[in-house]
């Protein structure tokens, strides 16, 4: 998190991103994804790979309370 205060380029943030769900934090995950997204350049795939995982994850684990 300090790095992506630091510096919101796509890489940092998709490493905010991957973080956060493996450690479960699906919303966040997503929403980091999402910046990532709109900040990379050049080739997307990755990014776009890498936002699929997360919101399908987000999807598997059901409403929060």
């Amino acid at each position: 998190r300090r790095a992506a205060e630091r510096s919101r380029e796509a890489h940092v943030l998709d490493t905010l991103a991957e973080s956060y769900f493996v450690n479960g934090l699906y919303r966040q995950a997503v929403a980091a994804g999402e910046e990532a997204l709109s900040l990379s350049k050049g080739d997307k795939t990755h990014f776009i790979e890498q936002l699929e995982k997360f919101r399908q994850a987000l999807n598997r684990s059901g409403p929060v309370s």
